[in-house]
């Protein structure tokens, strides 16, 4: 991914620190000519404003001069070393800064994600296929069936009608849990290619204008917010990957490719199990019945690290907008914001 720090030195600096400086002087020329106006007019009230416009300028300077700092922070760790203070061997082995570390964990949620979808797909479809299989039985053996219809059919695994409600809940939840990673992928991606940072040079003038100050406040904080605050939080879980991203046994993985149960289940095996009179055990065949409460596990787990995890992330974002807005001495309706997001 090209973030924020894979863009240094691609002129996008000198392009954001010249806007800030544009919007600064605009903000400035505003504040002198409401100062000149009000001491002209005789007006003390558009002249206290824009003394306090100064303050309030000065106050948007240091705020980006601090997500600056902060940036460059991110950028400069070696996110990757830190691993070490969990005691566990990280399986993403990689070097890289904070924003890596994010992306990290929302590929790994969504690699983890998309192969809990296909052990369950393959149970899905070995399911349907035990389904199918019904079973005639004919009285003393096959040789009374040629002369009339003398036997008792039989669907060996109608219980698999019930399993397979459960696996169905099980499946759409997994399958949630993996768009929802991509969908938080999708929002790093946009918070960390650099075009958030050009709200910072709006949000310095907004602040100026009257009536638009809770507007600029606003647009300073969500680059706070999602361009510090989200990498953060998502990279804080990177370090328990080892935990959340707990192995797959690779038993279960041999069940995992929809061909084999095609192969295992053709239609022509349907027909001759009609006529099979003895064992007729494919629920070996298709899958380890020993796993199979693993399957559910994995759909838990699934839900936690791509529905859960990422979903506390942008809460907590969220949240900061209205923390970080109070600090620029603005309220932010945060209820708006959730239903925004």
């Amino acid at each position: 991914m090209e973030n924020i720090c894979s863009l240094a030195g691609t002129g996008m600096e000198s392009s954001l620190t010249m806007l800030v400086g544009v919007a600064s002087l605009a903000t400035i020329m505003i504040i002198s000519i409401s100062y000149m106006l009000g001491n002209v007019l005789s007006n003390p009230k558009v002249t206290l404003w824009a003394k306090t416009e100064i303050v309030q300028l000065i106050v948007s300077l240091a705020s980006i001069f601090i997500i600056f700092v902060v940036l460059q922070s991110f950028c400069v760790v070696d996110f990757n070393s830190l691993h070490s203070l969990t005691n566990v061997n990280n399986p993403v082995q990689m070097s890289g800064n904070l924003f890596d570390a994010a992306e990290a964990y929302l590929l790994g949620a969504a690699n983890y994600t998309h192969t809990i979808l296909e052990i369950q797909r393959y149970h899905q479809m070995a399911f349907n296929m035990m389904l199918m299989r019904g079973r005639y039985d004919c009285i003393y053996g096959a040789l009374f069936c040629l002369f009339g219809n003398a036997g008792t059919s039989s669907s060996p695994y109608s219980w698999v009608s019930v399993t397979m409600g459960a696996m169905s809940v099980v499946f759409n939840t997994t399958l949630i849990a993996y768009i929802s990673s991509l969908v938080a992928l999708f929002i790093l991606f946009y918070a960390t290619s650099g075009f958030a940072l050009f709200f910072l040079p709006l949000g310095i003038f907004f602040r100026s204008l009257p009536y638009l100050r809770s507007l600029g406040s606003l647009f300073i904080t969500i680059v706070f917010s999602f361009v510090i605050v989200y990498p953060l939080i998502l990279s804080i879980f990177y370090l328990s990957t080892p935990i959340l991203f707990d192995y797959i046994d690779p038993a279960i993985l041999n069940y995992s490719d929809p061909q084999d149960v095609v192969d295992k289940g053709g239609s022509g095996d349907i027909f001759l199990s009609m006529w099979d009179w003895g064992d007729d055990d494919y629920s070996g065949e298709f899958f380890n019945s020993k796993m199979d409460s693993l399957v559910y596990q994995l759909g838990g787990r699934a839900f936690i690290v791509g529905v859960f995890i990422p979903l506390i992330a942008l809460l907590g974002t969220v949240a900061s907008v209205n923390y970080a807005a109070k600090l620029l001495g603005e309220e932010i309706d945060l209820s708006k914001i959730v239903r925004l997001v």
